[in-house]
């Protein structure tokens, strides 16, 4: 699947556009921070980094934008972490 063609199923089912499983947190948890990674490279994809906003990926998962600045200090580097993980 390339990033110009994300199927949305993905992020309900907590797997990312390119098709690899998250890994689990333990007892069944994914892990948040490769979740907001995830849902981020697909709104990336979607849109460009300049469009979209933290508070974007926050409403995109369902959390608040503070949970998103406790793992990562600012959108560049959710956005470096999003890399990484694809």
């Amino acid at each position: 699947m390339t990033l110009g063609m994300i199927d949305k199923t993905h992020r309900k089912e907590l797997t990312p556009s390119r098709g690899r499983p998250l890994s689990k947190a333990g007892k069944g948890e994914v892990n948040r921070g490769e979740q907001f990674a995830a849902t981020a490279l697909d709104l990336f994809a979607e849109r460009n980094f300049a469009s979209v906003t933290i508070k974007d990926i926050a409403k995109e998962i369902g959390v608040n934008t503070a949970l998103i600045y406790y793992y990562y200090k600012s959108k560049e580097d959710l956005f470096r972490a999003a890399i990484e993980f694809a």
